[in-house]
């Protein structure tokens, strides 16, 4: 919901493409410090209570924010929202993962993948029936939000033995798969540009709240497919599922830029593009969740988030910021951009890299 809501609350207010783009880049500068924090709060507090009271806590913050004074007390709670939307989506993922066995990894992360995708499709197309300027539409977005502490109560009352987290130095993992934090954050430029100024540039492009809202639906609505997706990352190389993705994500936004007016090609073009981020997410959780033992994956999964927000800020930021002076078109190209980056320096990486050879160090 809250992918329509955002953008749709700060136009009306009237704050220009790049402070849009500047917004949700300050949730993911919330992300980045969160990162460096999650393993030291669920090792004091414990995983599961550390969960609830983050998830609790990102439902108030989205409660407040219509009650907007300035764009400076917005960005503010805005901050404060992404501290706890994020440090919930890392220990969750971290949680997951940790019942999982590397055989089949990529299917169950497929499972999870369409569970978060079915709300991502449901939400903008329950916000797009709503108004935006209504603080219920708000209040609903945060009663959603807070019926996700209903999981991990459950873990708690059936006392689900979780394996001690260990924390580890966030700079070892980037060291010892460097390709899957580059896709990383690729992806994350990708996608975080998507949800943030899809909106907007569809907006430009003649088109109204309600179809924006519905390209976002079918974007995230692509992840009936993910069972697929799944059971090819078990069985083939997923560093070359993530180059089809990358590529497949060109080809798609290049169509888009070329046909940006014509809603029955949009849509087709957002389901492929949801395909392409789904092969991507799923190869690189996979591969990252793959290669490290359970007790550090919340470490892990903190630094896949640290590089994954660095490239949405990056996104939002470089985006916003083009579209503002440039016009409407440096969307797509910028996006196009960075697929082309990544495919020119994926061969470069993987020929001069040596992945560290000592064991991973863990901090007392």
């Amino acid at each position: 919901m809250n992918v329509v809501l955002f953008p749709a609350y700060l136009i009306h207010h009237g704050i220009s493409e790049s402070l849009i783009g500047f917004s949700f880049s300050v949730e993911l500068i919330a992300s980045m410090v969160i990162s460096f924090y999650v393993p030291h709060l669920t090792k004091k507090f414990k995983v599961t209570n550390t969960l609830i009271t983050m998830t609790s806590l990102y439902a108030l913050f989205i409660v407040l924010l219509p009650f907007y004074i300035n764009f400076i007390t917005w960005l503010a709670l805005i901050f404060f929202l992404g501290i706890n939307l994020f440090g919930a989506m890392t220990i969750s993922n971290s949680l997951y993962n940790q019942f999982l066995s590397n055989q089949k990894r990529a299917w169950y992360l497929s499972v999870m993948t369409i569970a978060i995708c079915t709300g991502l499709s449901i939400g903008p197309l329950i916000a797009g029936g709503l108004d935006p300027l209504h603080y219920k539409s708000f209040f609903i977005s945060g009663f959603f939000a807070l019926l996700s502490t209903v999981p991990p109560f459950i873990l708690l009352k059936n006392k689900y033995k979780i394996p001690e987290h260990r924390h580890v130095k966030i700079l070892y993992f980037i060291k010892k798969e460097p390709i899957v934090f580059m896709a990383k954050f690729t992806q994350e430029f990708i996608v975080s540009s998507i949800f943030t100024l899809t909106v907007v540039y569809l907006i430009q492009n003649g088109h109204t709240l309600k179809q924006a809202g519905l390209a976002l639906s079918i974007f995230a609505a692509s992840a009936i497919v993910d069972l697929i997706i799944g059971y090819l990352a078990d069985r083939y190389n997923k560093y070359k599922l993530v180059s089809i993705g990358v590529t497949g994500t060109l080809f798609c936004i290049t169509l888009l830029f070329l046909q940006a007016h014509n809603l029955r090609v949009i849509l087709p073009i957002f389901f492929g593009l949801g395909i392409c981020a789904g092969l991507m997410h799923i190869s690189l959780s996979s591969l990252l969740n793959n290669q490290f033992p359970k007790t550090s994956l919340i470490s892990a999964n903190a630094a896949l988030l640290l590089v994954g927000s660095s490239g949405g800020i990056t996104g939002a930021l470089l985006i916003g910021i083009t579209m503002q002076y440039f016009g409407k078109s440096g969307f797509p190209i910028m996006i196009m951009g960075i697929c082309l980056i990544y495919l020119l320096l994926n061969p470069i990486i993987r020929k001069v890299h040596t992945p560290p050879k000592t064991d991973i160090r863990f901090n007392r």
